[in-house]
C-alpha cells in the first residue's frame, strides 16, 4: 500500500483503512468512524459527536456546545458566550466586549480600541497605528512600515524586504530568496529548491523529489 508500514499498518491505504493503525483504529475510516479511537471516541463522528471525547465533551457539538468543556465552559457557544471562560470572561462576546479580559482590557473592542491594552497601547488601532506599541512601534503601519521594529527592521516591508531581518535575511524576499536563511538555505526558493535544506534535501522539489529525504526517499 502507499505510504504505509507493514502491519500493524500505520498511515496506510490498504483496504479497508485510510491512515489507520490496526485496532484500536487510530485515524481510520472503517465504518462507522472517521479519525477515531475505539471508545471513548476521541476525534470521531459517530453520532452524536464531531471531534469529541466522551463526557465531559471536549471539542464536541452535542447540543448545546461547540468546542466546549463542561462548566466552566472554555471555548463554548452556550449563550451568551463565544469562546469564553466564566468570569472574568476571557475571549467572550458578552456585551460590550469581543475577545476581552475584564479591565485592563487585553484584546478588546470597547471603544476606541481593537485588540489593545490600556496605555501604552499594544496591538491597537487608535490613530495612527494598527497593531502597534508606542515607540519604537512593533507591528505598526505608520508609514513606511507594516509589522516592523525600528531598525534593524524585523517583519517589515520597507523596500526591499517583506518580513525580514537585516542580513543574514531570515524570512525575506530580497531576490532571489523567499523565506530563506543565508546559505545553507532553509525554506528557500533559490533555484532549484522549494523548502529545502542543502543536501541531504529534506522537504524539497529538486527533481525528481517532492517532500523527500535523500534515499530511502520517504513520501516520494
Amino acid at each position: 500500500c502507499g505510504n504505509c508500514v507493514s502491519p500493524p499498518y500505520i498511515n496506510c491505504v490498504s483496504p479497508p483503512y485510510i491512515n489507520c493503525v490496526s485496532p484500536p483504529y487510530i485515524n481510520c475510516v472503517s465504518s462507522p468512524y472517521i479519525n477515531c479511537v475505539s471508545s471513548p471516541y476521541i476525534n470521531c463522528v459517530s453520532p452524536p459527536y464531531i471531534n469529541c471525547v466522551s463526557p465531559p465533551y471536549i471539542n464536541c457539538v452535542s447540543p448545546p456546545y461547540i468546542n466546549c468543556v463542561s462548566p466552566p465552559y472554555i471555548n463554548c457557544v452556550s449563550p451568551p458566550y463565544i469562546n469564553c471562560v466564566s468570569p472574568p470572561y476571557i475571549n467572550c462576546v458578552s456585551p460590550p466586549y469581543i475577545n476581552c479580559v475584564s479591565p485592563p482590557y487585553i484584546s478588546c473592542v470597547s471603544p476606541p480600541y481593537i485588540n489593545c491594552v490600556s496605555s501604552p497601547y499594544i496591538n491597537c488601532v487608535s490613530p495612527p497605528y494598527i497593531n502597534c506599541v508606542s515607540p519604537p512601534y512593533i507591528n505598526c503601519v505608520s508609514p513606511p512600515y507594516i509589522n516592523c521594529v525600528s531598525p534593524p527592521y524585523i517583519n517589515c516591508v520597507s523596500p526591499p524586504y517583506i518580513n525580514c531581518v537585516s542580513p543574514p535575511y531570515i524570512n525575506c524576499v530580497s531576490s532571489p530568496y523567499i523565506n530563506c536563511v543565508s546559505p545553507p538555505y532553509i525554506n528557500c526558493v533559490s533555484p532549484p529548491y522549494i523548502n529545502c535544506v542543502s543536501p541531504p534535501y529534506i522537504n524539497c522539489v529538486s527533481p525528481p523529489y517532492i517532500n523527500c529525504v535523500s534515499p530511502p526517499y520517504m513520501s516520494k
